[in-house]
């Protein structure tokens, strides 16, 4: 698949209601500029490789792309907006009120509505998964429901509009759609920073992947408030933000400009970070004498794991799709899936990753993997299924203490 053949339908950005069966809006959740959720996350990365190695989208940002909201975002649900998917469950919760001798309200009143039960959503409605008897509570006495939200569609389809996708070229589709800043982009930055705090002269310009500080200038009655940090400090944040490397050239004491000395110049800028370009840092590749590389931000992913009885403890297979999972647990239910959190700069990734059922394969890239120094490997389960982690050494492993995706400074 071109990336010509990638195209993202715009009725997905900015999703605020879904339909229910009854044809009738209902508000789930309001997310302006849906796409730029996946803008952010791409900005952090230099390269699609790069957020590919990442894991890629988080699972939970797609949904909102795709669907408005994420299973994270919805944890209570009106009866009304769900449907039934098997009648016959919801005939003998009515045969059991008709049984009991009880009027509807009476029987209602005796279930126990503080357990959530199971949704799913899926061709675009939810649908009771688990727990007929407390839904049917909840209608007859007008209350809402807690829910378990499992989401079945898949988000990469739902975004492009066709089940036949490459999952990595989606990623590169878009990270090309993203384009970085240019020279002039550059420039309106620094003169708004320069406006904003009033310097003499704030001047940078961008020179391939670096960002070169020519020079930076404070007016004399206006020293020592600030300023100059105040500036350094934007910059550094633009700097991450576009995964750009800052380089510059220290100047020399100059009493009509209020310059100070190289020395304390420089004891000035590696308080944000520079480092001086010589010894084990040097860069021949620069005539600047010292710099600042881009923070590289760490992702911390959900990855989950089915298993039952046949399927042992301690495996070694993940997956970041929760609802693929649960296929693999004892009763195919999404409560029953295992959930820890990994770093993504754990996982060793490769553009044609091995298929998950060749034993022999898995061990040439585990062993490519551990000199590398990564503890997890990327797979291919084949039949446009979601890609597995094989994770070969335990340690990388936490407990997942957060439902949604969070990022961590190095």
């Amino acid at each position: 698949m071109s990336d010509s053949d990638l195209k993202f339908s715009s009725e997905n950005n900015a999703i605020q209601y879904l339909a229910d069966i009854t044809g009738k809006k209902i508000r789930i959740a309001s997310f302006k500029n849906n796409m730029n959720i996946l803008r952010q996350e791409a900005e952090k990365y230099d390269s699609a490789e790069e957020l590919l190695k990442s894991g890629g989208f988080s699972i939970e940002s797609l949904d909102r792309v795709a669907f408005g909201f994420s299973a994270d975002d919805i944890k209570e649900l009106d009866p009304k907006d769900l449907n039934i998917k098997w009648h016959d469950d919801l005939y003998n919760v009515q045969q059991e009120i008709k049984n009991s001798k009880l009027s509807e309200e009476e029987w209602a009143k005796k279930i126990n509505l503080s357990e959530p039960i199971d949704v799913v959503y899926e061709d675009d409605k939810f649908y009771v998964e688990d727990g007929h008897h407390r839904y049917y509570a909840a209608l007859v006495l007008g209350k809402k429901l807690k829910v378990n939200l499992e989401i079945k569609e898949k988000p990469i389809a739902k975004i492009i509009g066709t089940k036949k996708y490459d999952y990595d070229e989606f990623h590169r589709s878009f990270f090309a759609s993203i384009e970085k800043p240019t020279n002039e982009d550059v420039k309106i930055f620094a003169k708004q920073i320069s406006n904003e705090l009033g310097l003499k002269s704030f001047f940078i310009y961008l020179n391939g992947n670096d960002l070169t500080l020519d020079s930076i200038i404070v007016e004399k009655a206006e020293q020592k408030q600030g300023k100059g940090s105040a500036a350094m400090q934007s910059l550094t944040d633009y700097a991450d933000k576009h995964g750009f490397r800052i380089v510059l050239t220290t100047g020399t004491k100059d009493s009509h400009h209020g310059t100070t000395s190289s020395t304390r110049l420089k004891k000035f800028y590696k308080r944000f970070g520079f480092i001086e370009n010589k010894g084990r840092n040097k860069d021949f590749a620069l005539s600047g004498n010292m710099y600042r590389s881009s923070k590289k931000i760490a992702s911390i992913i959900s990855i989950y794991r089915g298993e039952n009885a046949s399927n042992k403890k301690g495996g070694k297979f993940w997956t970041q799709d929760k609802g693929w999972a649960a296929q693999f647990t004892q009763t195919g239910k999404v409560e029953e899936v295992k959930s820890k959190r990994i770093d993504s700069k754990d996982i060793y990734v490769v553009e044609n990753p091995p298929y998950a059922g060749d034993p022999d394969a898995i061990d040439e890239i585990v062993k490519e993997a551990k000199k590398k120094g990564y503890k997890a490997v990327k797979l291919d389960e084949g039949r446009n299924e979601p890609q597995s982690i094989y994770v070969f050494n335990r340690i990388a492993l936490v407990a997942s203490i957060l439902a949604s995706e969070v990022t961590i400074e190095k």
